[in-house]
């Protein structure tokens, strides 16, 4: 099965089960799991083109108060601006300026933010689609795993690119400058025969900022109110 088929068929399987329960416990931040030295609340990038082909990397983590068997997880992550319309420079969904100018991978950091999964690997997905507010990312992660708490586990990687920002003889999309705001609005851990255990809100904080940092800004941003799953899904169809 190629690599596309197997990640179209891992985002079905994510979005066809209906979570039902909420604990807040997922962290946010840029570089790497929140509590590493290098983990950040914000980017501060000049849009010079100096980092073209070297990704920013933001970072979702998950936080247990009981121990969870799961076969998958689903990390949604909400972009917007806090100025109104989100700018064409973060438009990546298809179609947008900067269409699939993303990618995801584990982001597992033995340190501070463990593999759920055993070892042998595990598939994983990305996608990005138009919302009201903006823009949503889904990353989902697969395997079989019986996880334990304490402790913090990785629920993926999401990596930006940031060529386009400047005009290299392919064109460029405006608004890279401008502040934005990401939440990790949610963790959904698929479960075989039970409802999706569904974790949301900051265990130390769930949202992080591109520019900035505006003190208050985004953490006001993309309020947590629960979304049906139906809701959800219709965003990724």
């Amino acid at each position: 099965m190629s690599t596309a088929r197997r990640s179209a068929c891992l985002l079905s399987l994510l979005l066809a089960v209906a979570p039902v329960s909420s604990h807040a416990q997922v962290n946010l931040a840029w570089n790497a799991c929140l509590g590493a030295p290098t983990a950040a609340d914000y980017v501060a990038y000049a849009c010079d083109g100096s980092r073209d082909g070297a990704p920013f990397r933001l970072s979702m983590s998950f936080v247990l108060s009981e121990d969870v068997e799961s076969t998958a997880t689903l990390a949604l992550v909400d972009i917007q601006s806090p100025y109104g319309q989100l700018p064409d420079y973060w438009q990546l969904y298809p179609g947008g300026c900067r269409e699939s100018i993303f990618s995801a991978s584990s982001g597992i950091d033995a340190t501070y933010c463990g593999s759920p999964w055993p070892p042998g690997g595990f598939g994983f997905s990305s996608a990005a689609k138009a919302a009201p507010w903006g823009v949503q990312m889904q990353v989902g992660l697969a395997n079989a795993a019986h996880l334990l708490h304490p402790g913090t586990y990785s629920a993926g990687q999401l990596q930006f690119d940031p060529i386009l920002d400047v005009d290299n003889g392919f064109g460029s999309c405006e608004g890279c400058a401008q502040e934005i705001c990401f939440r990790l609005r949610s963790v959904s851990l698929v479960r075989c025969c039970e409802p999706d255990y569904v974790l949301s809100g900051p265990a130390t904080r769930d949202y992080v900022h591109w520019q900035g940092p505006t003190p208050g800004l985004c953490a006001g941003a993309t309020p947590t109110r629960n979304r049906t799953w139906g809701a959800v899904k219709a965003i990724y169809r």
